[in-house]
């Protein structure tokens, strides 16, 4: 008797896979960060399935092929070569954050940033750590440095002048062996040929959106021996 599919939410009530109603100020996340470190990376939900829940995340393929970045309902899928490509629906993930998004609050920025000096913005303009947020940071990149989630391949390569989008989350300290603690951020550039992991980066021009969520839904299998 393998295989039991059981769903638990945090914070509030369980959301199934197909629902009709995308939630809105909510993570829905598939798997768990300490389910990935304990090597589970058996596929768990499609694509066309995850993104009933949202229209901007990030995932990882099954068996840690490659990485997915969706972007205004536009799934991507990066492999350990960075290149990216419009990902088929029924690409199989074992590990995603979604978000239905819509921004609360939106930042322009007219001069040069570091992704540390913008995570510093991020948390000066939203100083409770408890907040999760889901973000976006579009812009003009002097640089910006990649590595993959790939199993094959820890590499890193750095691309110099390029535009594109970060789509990111921010968890709490909290959620530490369910989400990943703090910043992760995923790119997909402008020419949706590249993208991958962001190490760092250098933003020249730009805008950072903030979508606040008070809500995370935990969508995890686990399997029951007799």
């Amino acid at each position: 008797m393998k295989r039991t599919l059981s769903y638990f939410a945090v914070a509030l009530s369980i959301i199934a896979f197909g629902c009709k109603t995308i939630p809105t100020n909510t993570i829905t996340q598939v798997s768990t960060v300490k389910s990935i470190k304990e090597n589970n990376t058996a596929p768990f939900i499609a694509n066309c399935e995850l993104t009933t829940f949202g229209n901007t995340g990030i995932g990882i393929m099954e068996g840690l092929k490659g990485q997915v970045i969706i972007n205004n309902n536009k799934v991507y899928a990066i492999n350990d070569k960075f290149l990216a490509t419009p990902a088929f629906s029924f690409t199989e993930l074992t590990y995603a954050n979604i978000v239905n998004f819509n921004w609360d609050t939106q930042l322009n920025l007219s001069s040069r940033k570091t992704m540390l000096e913008i995570e510093n913005l991020i948390k000066k303009t939203v100083p409770n750590d408890d907040i999760m947020c889901a973000l976006k940071i579009k812009g003009k990149f002097l640089n910006i440095k990649l590595t993959t989630v790939t199993a094959k391949n820890d590499g890193q390569i750095e691309y110099q002048d390029i535009s594109g989008t970060i789509v990111g989350f921010r968890f709490p300290k909290y959620t530490k062996e369910i989400s990943p603690e703090g910043f992760i951020f995923f790119f997909i550039a402008d020419n949706k040929k590249n993208g991958g992991d962001v190490v760092d980066f250098l933003l020249q021009t730009g805008t950072i959106e903030i979508d606040l969520c008070n809500k995370l839904n935990i969508n995890t299998a686990i399997n029951l021996n007799d």
